[in-house]
């Protein structure tokens, strides 16, 4: 295998690992806004607590569409993708089976996913110095 490829899947791999650990993070930040801050009363607690929730939802539905991305990216590495036979080709279009694999880079998919979390946990360490 080439090594530009191992390095690509490597890259890919590291991109996956840490878009799970950010879901599972954001998950269980969630709960935690839910559980400990459900009688909040001040309107700028509870406008806090919404964006926080907000952008870590937005965070993970972002990370869920980069996962299921990871295998339509990793089928087409070393292939090009204006070849027909690769684009007719429902197999690489991963978890999905969407066109927008084709059109859309990645980095447009990881960019928002980190830039939601970081906006979320910013809210949320807001919520509790309030």
């Amino acid at each position: 295998m080439d090594v530009n490829i191992q390095l690509q899947l490597e890259a890919l791999r590291l991109i996956q690992e840490w878009s799970m650990w950010l879901i599972t993070l954001a998950s269980g930040f969630i709960g935690l806004i839910g559980f400990a801050f459900k009688d909040l009363v001040k309107p700028s607690e509870i406008s806090c607590a919404k964006k926080c929730l907000l952008f870590l939802l937005l965070s993970v539905v972002f990370a869920v569409f980069l996962v299921g991305a990871i295998p339509a990216v990793v089928q087409k590495l070393g292939l090009n993708i204006n070849d027909h036979f690769v684009i007719l080709n429902m197999n690489a279009r991963g978890v999905y089976g969407m066109l927008y694999l084709d059109f859309v880079p990645l980095w447009s998919l990881i960019v928002p996913q980190r830039l939601l979390f970081l906006a979320g946990l910013f809210y949320g360490v807001k919520l509790v110095w309030i």
